[in-house]
């Protein structure tokens, strides 16, 4: 069962992997690392399952960008390279891909941690889709995503400074780049029903079906090793349902 599809899938022979072996199983246990074939579906934390209980882990922390580029093609005609190649990149968590609201592929904001992604970006599809791209930096140092419900508010008639920018990410949700803390801070006290959270923040969803015996059995928490994916947050709702030896979590006990 593929959560994040909603729907059962079936799976292609696996292929394990140690070192530079590779060998066909049709069993595999904690530890092992297996191939799939992606017929297009799957993304970087993904969760695959079998049994009743759907289990579903939350998703992989976001990091937050420090540097931010305006990107597009120069050669329309690539469109398509263009988009599978910056959509690939994305998902491996290279770069983040922001556009402003109602906007197209053909013109996008790039978030990265460091501008040497942008080098490495412009490279990769210079090299591995074939598109040259043109690049502007732009002055963006911090992102804000917005929690409001789209209709609580009209975008356009928030207090913001004149450089703050309003952009969504691949998924729908809208957030704002701002170039200083300032700016942050006068999007928050001039707008007073605005919330805004740093981006990337995740709260770990546990299935109906799965209850706090659940946490505590072997099954549950030995095989899945959810500490691994628990967030640092004072309202995890597993607060309280875990192990009542301490366990660090994000560098956190």
């Amino acid at each position: 069962y593929h959560v994040q599809e909603g729907k059962n899938i079936k799976l292609a022979t696996g292929t394990q992997l140690m070192a530079q072996d590779r060998a066909i199983v049709d069993e595999a246990y904690a530890g092992d690392i297996i191939g799939l074939f992606d017929p297009g579906i799957f993304s970087i934390g993904d969760t695959l399952c079998t049994g009743k209980k759907k289990i579903e882990f939350a998703g992989i922390p976001t990091f937050s960008p420090e540097h931010f580029a305006r990107i597009e093609q120069k050669d329309t005609m690539k469109r398509k390279q263009f988009v599978k190649g910056m959509e690939q990149i994305a998902q491996e968590g290279a770069i983040q891909i922001f556009r402003e609201g109602g906007g197209g592929m053909e013109e996008v904001v790039v978030g990265v941690v460091g501008v040497l992604q942008l080098e490495v970006l412009e490279y990769r599809l210079n090299t591995e889709y074939n598109v040259e791209i043109r690049m502007q930096e732009l002055p963006f140092e911090q992102l804000r995503w917005i929690q409001n419900a789209p209709d609580t508010y009209v975008l356009r008639d928030l207090d913001l400074t004149s450089d703050t920018k309003a952009v969504e990410d691949m998924k729908g949700n809208r957030l704002l780049l701002f170039t200083s803390d300032w700016a942050i801070r006068w999007a928050e006290t001039h707008n007073e029903t605005l919330k805004l959270s740093e981006f990337g923040k995740f709260k770990l969803q546990v299935p109906k079906s799965c209850c706090a015996e659940d946490l505590h059995g072997s099954s549950f928490w030995n095989k899945s090793k959810i500490q691994q994916y628990v967030p640092v947050s004072d309202n995890t709702p597993l607060r309280g349902a875990l192990p009542e030896k301490k366990v660090t979590i994000y560098g956190k006990t």
